[in-house]
């Protein structure tokens, strides 16, 4: 039980330290930064996206328009994970001339006439986001999302974490974001025609046929809009880390040989470990993360970079090597990264040793694992009533002995059993007894 509540207790304090970590500081600055961009980049005059410019006409108002997907928060890079509330950094801009007038002929034998448009509205967006997740049975999803806010993806984790690797290239699942859409503009459009006309006139004397060119205005509110589309894709980290104890075996070894080795198994990829073992902490990182800044639009993203520091005789490595995982039940499944993770004890205890790893994704998530070993001397055979050393128990006759605890472990040491059962006299009476019995048998 002490054991027990001793495990949750370490993994309690290292989530503690996991969420106070740096690297949670840099994911909320870089989210910080991110949302007070949006007002720039939705809805944005400024060309960012390199869309293809034309020459704004009473026909098309518009120089450029466009719809960009530019990134996620959070993500490293470009990838994200399921555990995360996700949304999607994206960015819509235009350029078109509020004002434009031109003279027209309407008839060759009246004066130029003039059709001017005028903006009578705010430019607007009108946009459908649609979702796949790769190598999953779940079905496109659509979102309508407004001109003015960032969006979430629309997938829950349990349904982020059903989404396999890419067994061909044997690569992250990925989520396909498309975004396609309308920008449009109102304008006032006026439009003064000069036309010829013949006009009949009539008094009390006669009627007269008189002609010329008369001025007509006609006023109208025609809308135009700009087709845009973007897409982007997304490498997406999910399901729960897998950890399997290679070392020691069958959870027992010597004091004098204390080694611990621990694989693990993952769709995410690992910045550092913390292992604890009999209230020893060793820590190992393998990354760092970086905050930077878009030199288009300005959005903040996040890139990793290489550190490669460990602590004392801990080692802590990753590498891609994708792994087929059988299931006892449920489906089977493939991770696409496998890490090995390993300790020698210089300073080795007796008795049952709890140990906790944790592991945290390079999105300051911790993954943790315990487990208990027994530590134990070697065998030897102690002559009965020899003192307790050190508080280990030692235990008469040809025993394996081992610390004692509050559940005592025995091991038969099995080398001499039938030496064993004859060292007592009674025990050859009661076989001489049993002799004598069976011979009377036989005689009748």
């Amino acid at each position: 039980m002490r054991l027990l509540l001793l495990a949750l207790l370490l993994e309690f304090s290292f989530a503690a330290a996991g969420a106070d970590a740096p690297e949670s500081k840099i994911f909320d600055e870089a989210h910080s930064l991110n949302m007070r961009l949006a007002p720039s980049i939705l809805g944005s005059q400024y060309n960012g996206a390199n869309a293809q410019t034309s020459a704004p006409s009473l026909s098309d108002p518009f120089s450029f328009a466009y719809v960009k997907i530019l990134s996620a928060d959070p993500s490293v890079d470009s990838k994200i994970s399921s555990a995360k509330n996700t949304s999607i950094i994206w960015s819509w801009g235009e350029l078109h001339e509020s004002e434009i007038s031109q003279s027209s002929h309407f008839d060759a034998r009246c004066a130029q006439g003039k059709t001017s448009i005028v903006q009578h509205s705010a430019p607007r967006g009108d946009f459908t986001a649609s979702f796949l997740l790769e190598n999953s049975p779940l079905p496109k999803r659509q979102l309508h999302i407004e001109d003015s806010e960032y969006f979430h993806f629309p997938y829950s984790q349990e349904e982020l974490d059903g989404a396999e690797i890419s067994a061909k290239n044997s690569s992250l699942p990925l989520v396909l974001v498309h975004i396609n859409g309308t920008i449009s503009i109102q304008y006032e459009k006026r439009e003064e025609k000069n036309l010829f006309a013949c006009e009949k006139m009539c008094s009390k004397y006669g009627c007269a046929t008189t002609c010329g060119c008369k001025k007509e205005t006609l006023i109208s509110y025609p809308t135009f809009s700009r087709a845009v589309f973007g897409e982007k894709s997304f490498p997406l980290e999910n399901k729960p880390a897998r950890f399997l104890v290679l070392s020691p075996i069958l959870l027992e070894q010597l004091a004098t040989d204390s080694r611990f080795s621990i694989a693990s198994f993952s769709n995410r990829i690992f910045s550092k470990a913390h292992f604890n073992v009999s209230n020893s902490l060793r820590s190992a990182q393998l990354l760092d993360l970086e905050l930077m800044r878009d030199a288009q639009f300005g959005f903040a993203y996040i890139k990793s970079r290489e550190r490669g520091t460990s602590d004392g005789n801990f080692s802590f490595s990753c590498a891609k090597n994708a792994t087929r995982m059988f299931q006892l039940t449920g489906e089977n499944s493939a991770l696409l990264y496998s890490c090995a993770c390993g300790y020698n004890e210089t300073s080795p205890q007796l008795g049952m040793l709890g140990s906790t790893l944790v592991l945290y994704d390079v999105f300051a998530d911790a993954y943790s694992f315990s487990f208990s070993s027994l530590s134990r001397n070697h065998t030897s055979q102690m002559p009965q009533g020899t003192p307790l050393l050190n508080n280990v128990q030692y235990f008469p006759g040809n025993l394996t002995h081992r610390p004692a605890t509050e559940t005592t472990l025995l091991a038969q040491h099995r080398n001499s059993d039938f030496s064993s059962f004859f060292q007592n006299t009674w025990m050859l009476l009661l076989l001489s007894l049993l002799l004598l019995s069976l011979q009377r048998f036989l005689r009748q």
